[in-house]
């Protein structure tokens, strides 16, 4: 996400912000293992393994916070007319998800043919690999392609397109998520500082999201459509607003932190707001608070703003929508490799493969296509500005 210069309304630069970068790159990471668990089947063997899936859910749901948050800072302080924010917008996402989403087209009957050969599949995965395999057999293929391609996937229910959210490239259900939250967030941004207009933005917000609940909007696998996800946007939004009565803390709140920790074991559906309110604890956190930090402020210092943090922090997205397809190309090649392997040896050649492949991967999609889109966006500002 772009950096914001300190200027205008809520002034504070995105790098004032610590840990973020940081967060990131952990809750890709963490949506990497999740996949690897769930396409080899391992948790069959050790059930255990589901905490690792449930996981991966909660690290979606904290992306969606921190993008509510960053946009809110974003829209705040660039001021940027409306073209300008979405064509930015857009260089941010489009690009590389475009290379990612050819790569998920091309590896789509691999896929197919590693779920069919391994013996303990996971039943509820399988099936939507069934239900997609149905999908190319009815000839519908094509539509999911021309959804894809305008990133608009995530809108489609089942009962129109089946799979709509999870074919090609299954974590791309949040990129189309993304795209309709950035076609419509500085309406609701503007909407909810001003006074006035705050229930209607919040009351269309409620009303949207029973809507998708009762199933209003249609019948959706996941919270792909923008009312689904309202809440955790909510959130983002929301803190962002307030930061600037907040001010920064002068040490790290480990006693709220604790205590919402200990709530959330009880409400384990609390988990992504409880790491919301650990990671705004630590971004808001004055110089003064790094001069003589504790014991909290440390560790989170080393996990969230260490360079190599930051570093993988910045090749996130592109980690995060590559992954994919390398889990499935390694799981293909390890199952039809005609050697017996167990599930833990399955296991262990994807995840081994696939954390290699990611890596390499995301690295030359961050620096010959992300990189060079966000530069895009940034000259693209910098020319407006110029003109006035």
């Amino acid at each position: 996400m772009d950096s914001a210069s300190p200027q205008g309304n809520g002034g504070r630069a995105m790098q004032t912000f610590r840990g973020i970068e940081g967060a990131r790159a952990w809750l890709a990471w963490i949506v990497v293992l999740a996949h690897v668990v769930a396409l080899t089947g391992v948790r069959q063997a050790w059930p255990q393994l589901n905490a690792v899936n449930t996981a991966g859910d909660w690290a979606v749901s904290l992306f969606i916070i921190i993008s509510g948050f960053v946009i809110t800072h974003l829209v705040l302080v660039k001021r940027e007319p409306y073209p300008l924010y979405i064509g930015r917008r857009l260089l941010r996402l489009y690009p590389a998800y475009l290379v990612a989403l050819a790569a998920g087209i091309f590896v789509l009957p691999l896929g197919f043919e590693a779920m069919d050969a391994l013996e303990w599949q996971d039943a509820v995965l399988a099936q939507h690999y069934l239900r997609q395999a149905t999908e190319v057999a009815q000839g519908h293929l094509g539509w999911h392609v021309f959804w894809h391609a305008l990133l608009l996937h995530g809108v489609i229910p089942n009962s129109l397109l089946d799979e709509s959210e999870y074919f090609f490239l299954t974590p791309a259900w949040s990129v189309s998520l993304e795209w309709q939250f950035y076609l419509f967030a500085p309406l609701l941004i503007h909407g909810l500082r001003r006074q006035r207009w705050q229930p209607v933005v919040l009351g269309v917000a409620v009303l949207g999201y029973l809507a998708f609940r009762k199933g209003l909007l249609g019948q959706f696998s996941l919270p792909s459509v923008l009312p689904g996800s309202i809440g955790y946007f909510l959130v983002g939004i929301g803190t962002r607003l307030a930061i600037d009565r907040i001010g920064t803390l002068e040490r790290y709140p480990t006693p709220l932190a604790v205590g919402a920790i200990l709530l959330a074991v009880g409400a384990p559906q609390l988990v992504p707001l409880v790491g919301w309110l650990a990671l705004m604890g630590y971004a808001l956190l004055g110089d003064s608070a790094l001069d003589s930090p504790d014991l909290t402020t440390r560790l989170l210092r080393r996990a969230l703003d260490s360079r190599l943090a930051a570093q993988a922090g910045l090749r996130s997205y592109s980690v995060y929508i590559v992954h994919w397809v390398m889990v499935n190309l390694v799981l293909y090649l390890a199952v039809k490799s005609h050697l017996q392997l167990s599930p833990w040896q399955v296991f262990g050649i994807t995840l081994g493969g696939t954390l290699l492949l990611t890596l390499a991967s995301s690295e030359m999609l961050y620096r010959l296509v992300e990189k060079p889109a966000i530069a895009l966006g940034r000259q693209l500002g910098r020319k407006k500005a110029a003109l006035g």
